[in-house]
């Protein structure tokens, strides 16, 4: 079911998509937010990056001297690389993470990690179809956004990732009790390529089966604590430069203006 915010989001997007990269800003007295909504980017000759290094230094040269903190979508990053064009390929959060500390700016993501994802849904759904509906929705971002060179490959480093960090049984990671598990809720047999359909199920504003509501429930959980933690920054004095996902961009600024209502 879908909450406020998100019913909001779709009264203002109805009539048409909001421009790329999407900006807003906040400004009291003499602090500032700036907010950055991309369409995830991955291309190290995507002309948005010039945006995004455009409106980090102007928040760089306006917050001198001052409190200050860059918030990135997605959790805490380690960089594999040093060179900007490889870090560019890991997308515009790692690419923020890679700016704000070579400015010697304070990073950090304000999200809920995944652990308290997992648990979250735990409590509302059981835990093979979790881990089912995470894995599904994976092969969407993965296959709109990412393109490894190996799918499968890709696909199972996330499923050791979720076992290792999780704790639960080991039988809810394995591929045929997902492709099982799957066939239960979909009615059909899970396939790479079935991609328009594994979109639309993962779509967390659409009600096609259990899989939407588990992601929307994810997407919900991961918004009200980011906001919670965002104003809390705020709160306390901090100048933001935020970089999120378009679609989050402008479901966070309802939010962020009724801070100054």
């Amino acid at each position: 079911m879908l909450n406020n915010l998100q019913k909001k989001y779709l009264e203002l997007t109805k009539f048409g998509p909001y421009p790329t990269p999407y900006f807003f800003h906040i400004r009291k007295g003499g602090q500032i937010l700036y907010y950055l909504g991309f369409e995830h980017i991955y291309d190290p000759k995507d002309p948005a990056w010039g945006v995004l290094e455009n409106y980090l230094q102007d928040f760089i040269d306006k917050t001198d001297g001052k409190r200050r903190m860059v918030l990135v979508e997605g959790g805490e990053k380690m960089l594999p690389y040093n060179r900007k064009e490889q870090i560019k390929s890991l997308g515009e959060s790692y690419y923020t993470w890679f700016l704000a500390q070579a400015s010697a700016i304070q990073v950090s993501s304000p999200e809920p990690d995944t652990v308290d994802q997992l648990n979250h849904l735990a409590q509302k759904f059981p835990k093979d179809v979790v881990i089912t509906c995470l894995y599904v929705e994976q092969i969407s971002i993965r296959s709109n956004y990412i393109k490894p060179d190996n799918m499968e490959a890709s696909l199972g480093s996330y499923l050791d990732y979720l076992k290792g960090i999780s704790g639960w049984d080991a039988n809810f990671f394995e591929l045929s009790n997902i492709s099982k598990c799957y066939q239960e809720i979909s009615g059909v047999e899970l396939d790479y390529n079935n991609l328009e359909y594994i979109k639309n199920e993962t779509n967390p504003y659409q009600e096609i089966n259990i899989i939407n509501d588990v992601i929307n429930t994810k997407s919900q959980y991961k918004d009200k604590v980011t906001l919670q933690n965002m104003e809390r920054l705020w709160d306390k004095g901090y100048n933001l430069l935020i970089v999120f996902g378009k679609t989050h961009s402008i479901i966070h600024e309802i939010s962020i203006r009724e801070w100054h209502s």
